[in-house]
């Protein structure tokens, strides 16, 4: 028959048996982890979505979207395109000046 003292001991040893468990591979997985070497970076796409720009990008449309590129941005995202147009830009047009611009 288990006794009181006996049940609580064990339940402390279990206890701090799993504080321990956890604690160790805590400090394995910190030990995996290795920093980047110096001067590396991870690419990044940065989009964004010309609903933002309301109507100042479609003012002069290959002049914004050069300087959308110019400011770190590589893909779009459209918005607020009505059949076949983007704007009031053709949609097939709208594709070339993106793509003379370097933007997806």
């Amino acid at each position: 028959m288990t006794t009181r003292r006996n049940f609580l001991k064990n339940t402390s040893l279990c206890a701090l048996g799993g504080l321990f468990a956890t604690k160790a591979a805590a400090m394995q997985a910190a030990s995996l982890n290795t920093p980047a070497p110096m001067g590396t970076t991870a690419a990044k796409n940065i989009g964004l979505q010309i609903y933002s720009l309301g109507g100042e990008l479609f003012a002069n449309v290959p002049v914004g979207l050069k300087k959308l590129k110019d400011m770190g941005y590589a893909t779009i995202e459209l918005a607020g395109y009505s059949p076949g147009k983007v704007g009031n830009v053709d949609m097939m047009e709208f594709k070339k000046m993106a793509d003379d611009a370097g933007l997806v």
